[in-house]
């Protein structure tokens, strides 16, 4: 309860502030001993108007008075997604990334988050798993996020920010397809858009990778991510070769690079760390999108 309670202030604090005490001090009529999950419950029956059925048949108590119906709706989702990214430990992190980004990407679709609840919500998860991403690749050469250094950090917020203003653009296609408008979810364009934002989970687990890893080997590997119908002219070149990690960052070659011949949104290229393969003669050759 004190974790949701912690939520909500911090996404009040941020954007939402005045309307935020109103939440909290309806979230603190809910029973103190219950968990973090019942008590979403209970918002989120609140924030139904308190229709239905209540979840597991709890004995919900009544939405406070001056407490706005449509106001807690918006809050409710944002914690709710909040929530479970801090409750998330042990599962895939990138696929949970990929469900959370196309939920919240429905949400808006369907008209049930404002475009500011949208913007703020997919930002949020954005910089919050793609972190995470970061962390994993570095994680591959025995890099805790404890030691990253500080280039590593200021490196790793800045690509974050670079990121963060196309959610505005992302935002302003889907509100052009949305379902009122007769646009499906499937929508060609959409979820193009909405899986070029995916695939950055890879992109900053390989740049995680490449930074942590130094002088280590790493050997270029088709499909060690997932398997993709087709491979493009540079992932098919580049497949099986070795360098240092430092050479692989030199010549700007990598992974899911906007600069490969596919565009890298659909690449399922990775980096395997290797110590018995010689390394490769010369330099990484140009990709066909490098100059």
């Amino acid at each position: 309860m004190t974790a949701t309670l912690r939520l909500v202030e911090a996404l009040g604090a941020a954007t939402y502030s005045s309307q935020a005490a109103r939440v909290i001090r309806a979230a603190l009529n809910i029973d103190a001993r219950r968990r973090a999950i019942p008590a979403l419950e209970q918002l989120g029956w609140w924030a139904g108007g308190g229709a239905g059925t209540p979840v597991r048949g709890s004995g919900y108590t009544p939405l406070p008075p001056r407490v706005s119906v449509a106001d807690l709706r918006v809050f409710y989702l944002r914690t709710y997604y909040l929530a479970l990214n801090e409750a998330r430990r042990d599962s895939a992190w990138r696929d949970a990334y990929a469900r959370d980004l196309r939920g919240i990407t429905r949400l808006f679709w369907r008209g049930d988050f404002t475009r500011s609840a949208f913007v703020t919500t997919f930002s949020d998860d954005v910089a919050i798993y793609l972190r995470r991403a970061w962390q994993e690749g570095a994680a591959l050469c025995g890099v805790s996020p404890e030691e990253l250094s500080a280039p590593e950090q200021t490196e790793l917020e800045m690509r974050i920010n670079a990121l963060l203003p196309h959610v505005i653009s992302f935002a302003d296609l889907v509100e052009k397809r949305t379902r009122a408008q007769g646009y499906k979810f499937s929508n060609p364009g959409l979820q193009a858009r909405l899986g070029t934002w995916i695939t950055r989970y890879d992109e900053l687990r390989t740049l995680g990778q490449l930074r942590a890893c130094a002088d280590q080997k790493l050997q270029w590997r088709r499909h060690l991510k997932r398997v993709t119908k087709e491979s493009c002219i540079d992932c098919l070149r580049l497949d099986a070769r070795v360098y240092r990690a430092a050479t692989w960052r030199k010549w700007g070659v990598r992974p899911q690079s906007r600069d490969l011949a596919c565009g890298g949104w659909r690449c399922g290229c990775g980096f395997a760390v290797v110590t018995d393969v010689p390394s490769t003669p010369g330099h990484p050759p140009r990709l066909q999108g490098q100059k």
